[in-house]
């Protein structure tokens, strides 16, 4: 099952994004700003497969989680969420965006088309995997 880290400060636990993408197949974990997303990347061994994060937290941003996270896990693939186009960034995100690469980026506007962002999702990482729950 594929892995998906969704860092928003936006969002209540467990957020709609998260929900939306577990029923799609996919395992979520959540964070608020860019410590609890270090953590809980840590804490899940550094293994995940896709990184959604906002631009704008509280303390940090998601393009910096983005490129802290690279440092650990060259391989991983981001989605970068915001209301407004990168011009518009903080000058510091916008510098560190080239540091990521286009190939495994995506910047998505807020608020999501599902199939949107679902088409991003498998773009980047492929689909979920569904388990199936309380079958016997």
């Amino acid at each position: 099952m594929k892995t998906i880290l969704v860092v928003d400060d936006a969002v209540t636990r467990p957020g709609p994004l998260c929900r939306l993408l577990q029923l799609h197949g996919y395992r979520t974990l959540e964070a608020g700003d860019a410590k609890q997303a270090l953590q809980q990347f840590h804490d899940n061994d550094c293994k995940i497969d896709l990184l959604i994060a906002d631009v704008s937290l509280p303390i940090g941003s998601g393009v910096q989680v983005a490129v802290a996270l690279r440092e650990e896990q060259p391989e991983l693939r981001v989605i970068l969420a915001t209301c407004y186009p990168s011009q518009m960034w903080r000058a510091r995100d916008y510098a560190l965006l080239g540091r990521l690469g286009p190939d495994s980026v995506s910047i998505q506007q807020k608020p999501f088309a599902t199939r949107t962002l679902l088409a991003a999702i498998g773009g980047l990482i492929g689909g979920g995997q569904y388990e199936s729950v309380g079958a016997a």
